[in-house]
């Protein structure tokens, strides 16, 4: 029974430290401009967009625009590559909007404020 309990301890010792060796490249993903120069572009291009304030306020069926928050910071779902959005989670949405007919727009926010967002009906949905 010592044994036994001995060999599968030693079997999780390895795989748990071998989850830790896996070599990873941290410029691959890395985007040529800083977070804070495309953050700041962005926030100027939303801040340029007529929107109303609750979007809650009109039906999403009369106005044809979606919108969705997303914080662009987690690979492989929602990120930026070369200033520009990309990601599973988005390329899911925008296919939906375009079968539907929607245009969609994408506040960039962090994480924790996204449902505070839908709550308030400052965005649509969350990316």
């Amino acid at each position: 029974m010592k044994k036994r309990l001995l060999l599968v301890l030693l079997v999780l010792a390895v795989v748990v430290s071998s989850i830790g060796c896996r070599k990873k490249d941290p410029t691959k993903y890395k985007p040529k401009e800083t977070k804070e120069t495309t953050q700041q572009k962005i926030v100027e291009n939303v801040a340029k967009e007529d929107k109303p304030e609750d979007v809650s306020s009109v039906p999403l069926s009369e106005r044809a625009v979606l919108y969705a928050a997303t914080p662009g910071q987690h690979y492989p779902w929602n990120y930026f590559e070369g200033g520009e959005l990309k990601g599973a989670d988005l390329g899911v949405l925008e296919e939906a909007c375009r079968r539907m007919g929607y245009e969609i727009y994408y506040e960039i926010m962090m994480v924790d404020l996204i449902h505070g967002a839908i709550d308030a009906g400052k965005v649509d949905t969350g990316a």
